[in-house]
């Protein structure tokens, strides 16, 4: 289990240094995710911001730290498992390091988003395209590794956690009251709402493009089958 978070500029002006601080103060909140290390990467544009809090299981090494970044300049912040990426690795020639991280970098750089269907895990991760200025956020299919965001006044800003959110004070624990009704007739929330007014939760199978100058687009990706009786 990792944690991740990130703020990225609605309006394309530089992200400031409270900010930054702010940001750093989600991935202290969420230390019991990954307690084995943290970062935190800033493009150079200073158009986004992630951060990380890594536990470190499949390559221990410094050189699987994230967020990752490309030779490209591209960067992910990743947290979950791919089980198959040794026959991704293989079977699309990456001259990557050994880690599930650095070859969904690769596969995200050189696929997109198509790349996700082929992903055997959960996951839930942010993709910076730095050519494109575009962040790609995407969670697996069944929605086992969570991702709350929303956008306050010139900041889009995701964490793993709402915990996150609040304590840097980036977003504001107001209750919303329809999703309290809700979680007082059937015991939970409904995506995308969260409990508080301004954060929605991203569905599972659902990716999440945000471009500076935009606003966050939400799509599904993966649909249970339909079977004919």
């Amino acid at each position: 289990m990792c944690g991740i978070a990130g703020i990225v500029s609605v309006n394309g002006s530089p992200i400031m240094d409270d900010n930054v601080a702010r940001l750093t103060a989600a991935g202290d909140a969420m230390r019991h995710r990954g307690p084995d290390d943290s970062g935190l990467w800033i493009s150079p544009l200073r158009h986004v911001a992630l951060a990380h809090r890594r536990l470190a299981i499949i390559d221990p090494t410094p050189e699987a730290r994230q967020p990752m970044i490309s030779a490209a300049g591209n960067a992910i912040s990743f947290n979950g498992e791919i089980y198959n990426y040794k026959e991704l690795r293989s079977s699309y020639g990456l001259r990557v390091a050994p880690s599930d991280t650095a070859v969904l970098l690769a596969l995200m750089e050189s696929r997109g988003v198509s790349i996700l269907s082929e992903l055997r895990g959960f996951f839930t991760f942010a993709y910076w395209d730095e050519k494109s200025r575009e962040l790609i956020i995407a969670r697996d299919a069944f929605g086992k590794k969570p991702l709350c965001y929303g956008v306050f006044g010139d900041k889009f800003v995701f964490a793993s956690e709402l915990r996150a959110l609040v304590e840097s004070g980036l977003a504001k624990p107001v209750i919303s009251h329809s999703a309290l009704a809700s979680y007082l007739r059937y015991y939970s929330v409904p995506h995308p709402d969260s409990i508080f007014e301004g954060i929605s939760m991203l569905p599972p199978g659902s990716i999440l493009r945000m471009r500076t100058g935009g606003n966050p687009m939400v799509e599904q990706w993966y649909r249970l089958p339909r079977h004919n009786a």
